[in-house]
């Protein structure tokens, strides 16, 4: 019976030998199983640095009756227009040659037909408008009397403050084209 026990205790030894040789920890992967579920919403982050200042920095006057001296010299106060603006920033003014039902609305500086505005002859010269700046101010010259009467001939500034030059690519616009600046700045009439 010794012998049998120290047979059986033989084949199980060997048995558990080769049982242990033949296994390893690595072997290949299995099937991915099915996704989870989503896990609960995170909690709202800190607010954010302020962002860049838009058009909302953007000062422009209503639409302004403006008289003409006898030189054809007319001032217009101007608040908001700093040397700031002035260095850095830009200043448009539109002349509304007609009513704000039918605009006929062009860029300063300008040089227009007088036909278009009085019973002048098509060979009187040109009406040139310049405008003159500082701070709170615009002057404009004439060599017509071209005052405001009744709504007609008025003017508007609009006063753009500098922002980072050449950080941004500006928008396409023509800025002496007032429909397209109307629009991109949200301007009212």
């Amino acid at each position: 019976m010794k012998k049998l026990t120290f047979q059986i205790a033989v084949v199980a030894l060997m048995a558990a030998g080769l049982s242990l040789a033949s296994c390893s920890k690595e072997g290949p992967a299995g099937p991915a199983g099915p996704a989870g579920a989503a896990g609960p919403a995170g909690a709202q982050g800190p607010a954010g640095a302020k962002g860049d200042d838009g058009t909302a920095n953007v000062i422009y006057s209503e639409w302004l009756d403006v008289t003409f001296d006898e030189n054809g010299i007319a001032i217009i106060p101007a608040p908001g227009l700093s040397n700031e603006i002035l260095n850095s920033g830009a200043v448009k003014i539109y002349w509304n040659l007609s009513t704000a039902d039918q605009p006929l609305i062009v860029s300063l500086p300008c040089s227009v037909l007088p036909n278009i505005l009085f019973d002048a002859e098509e060979t009187d010269p040109n009406i040139v408008i310049d405008p003159y700046l500082t701070a709170d101010t615009i002057i404009l010259t004439s060599n017509y009397d071209v005052s405001s009467s009744q709504g007609i001939s008025q003017f508007r500034y609009i006063l753009i403050p500098g922002g980072t030059p050449a950080a941004r690519k500006a928008a396409a616009i023509n800025w002496n084209n007032y429909a397209e600046v109307k629009n991109y700045l949200n301007l009212k009439d």
